[in-house]
């Protein structure tokens, strides 16, 4: 039951009670500790309370709030997106539309082209 720390302190000291408090120390203590704090309480000054500011105080509100307007934001916007559009059949024209837009993106990266050399090249292949 006992560990080796357990057994070696019991061996060498036994089980008495080696800590002890002089007779009555408990029973008036409280008192003696009142009379301590009231003694003292006259010459301790007081200290302002510690300013706290509306944004350390109301912080996580405003995040949250921020948070909320945000993500709304997103929906609404998404919601109004997706409700623009038209049947499938347009939405696979808008697709083809897009690819060959980003196609043409492409192309002009690679060439390292801008609009203005695009534009002349196209007016003069025509």
């Amino acid at each position: 039951m006992y560990s080796k720390d357990e057994h070696y302190i019991n061996k060498h000291f036994g089980k008495e009670e080696h800590f002890r408090v002089p007779e009555g120390y408990f029973d008036m203590l409280h008192s003696r500790v009142l009379n301590d704090v009231k003694a003292k309480a006259p010459g301790v000054p007081k200290q302002p309370a510690p300013t706290v500011f509306l944004w350390h105080r109301y912080r996580a509100a405003v995040v949250s709030a921020a948070a909320s307007v945000l993500i709304g934001g997103f929906a609404l916007g998404a919601w109004m997106h997706g409700a623009g559009h038209a049947p499938s059949e347009s939405r696979h024209i808008s697709s083809q539309t897009v690819a060959s837009s980003s196609n043409l993106d492409a192309m002009m990266n690679y060439s390292m082209m801008d609009t203005e050399d695009m534009y002349s090249y196209i007016a003069d292949a025509e």
